[in-house]
């Protein structure tokens, strides 16, 4: 394929850095870009650190106390509906415990990765 007038023309929209056909310093032609080396504190937001106003923490640790007190709950209750051969029906006695004792360790196990992560989380927005 032959060469065609476009090869010499550089969009303007774009940094010539990645066209093709430029050649010379890629420095030169990207004012938008610093050598200088930037501290971690003019690069890092100030007001993100900040994390007592934001309200999804509330709900993530609200719902990793309750994910995990559920789950703990569901277990609890299923030991006591399997304990008890006082019951009416055979859905209290065999159906319901059986649900519980499956679906809490997933309600219990997610309920402690959301509680591992909200303190992940504090963690890592810890300053001193």
């Amino acid at each position: 394929m032959a060469s065609s007038d476009f090869d010499d023309q550089l969009d303007e929209r774009f940094d010539p850095v990645f066209q093709r056909g430029h050649e010379g310093d890629p420095i030169a032609f990207a004012p938008h870009r610093s050598l200088a080396r930037e501290s971690p504190a003019d690069v890092a937001p100030t007001a993100a650190t900040d994390l007592s106003g934001n309200p999804w923490v509330v709900v993530l640790w609200l719902l990793a106390v309750l994910l995990s007190a559920g789950g703990l709950w569901m277990t609890w209750y299923a030991q006591v509906l399997f304990a008890n051969p006082n019951v009416d029906n055979v859905v209290t006695y065999y159906v319901l415990p059986a649900v519980l004792e499956s679906l809490a360790p997933i309600v219990t196990g997610v309920g402690l990765a959301t509680l591992a992560g909200v303190v992940f989380l504090h963690a890592v927005r810890w300053r001193r």
